[in-house]
């Protein structure tokens, strides 16, 4: 087996365990949701924009996205002082319990 398989094995492998624990928790939420909250709670001040490059994805997927989560009250969005034309977005209280879930499931993987 090469190299580039090996990867792609373990990778697949880890993928799906991840996703396995996360519909065996309480936790009522898709992996690219998790992801997301993940990328919010690492990026510092961070925009649609800034999401939308960290995470190689369409912009109007990523506004769905960031509607879904505030409709969710997984993530408040607030108006940039610095840009008017954008909001910063942070975890709520609901948001952090979340990816502290999640982060307990990867580090039992």
């Amino acid at each position: 087996m090469e190299i580039s398989e090996a990867v792609f094995n373990l990778l697949h492998r880890l993928k799906h365990e991840i996703n396995q624990q996360v519909k065996q928790s309480d936790l009522d939420l898709s992996l690219m949701h998790l992801k997301s909250l993940k990328m919010i709670s690492m990026i510092n001040d961070c925009t649609g924009q800034k999401m939308t490059a960290f995470m190689g994805r369409d912009k109007a997927q990523i506004n769905r996205l960031i509607k879904e989560l505030v409709n969710q009250e997984l993530v408040l969005k607030t108006h940039n002082e610095n840009d008017g034309r954008s909001h910063l977005l942070s975890l709520s209280e609901r948001g952090h319990e979340s990816i502290k879930k999640f982060k307990e499931i990867e580090k039992s993987i």
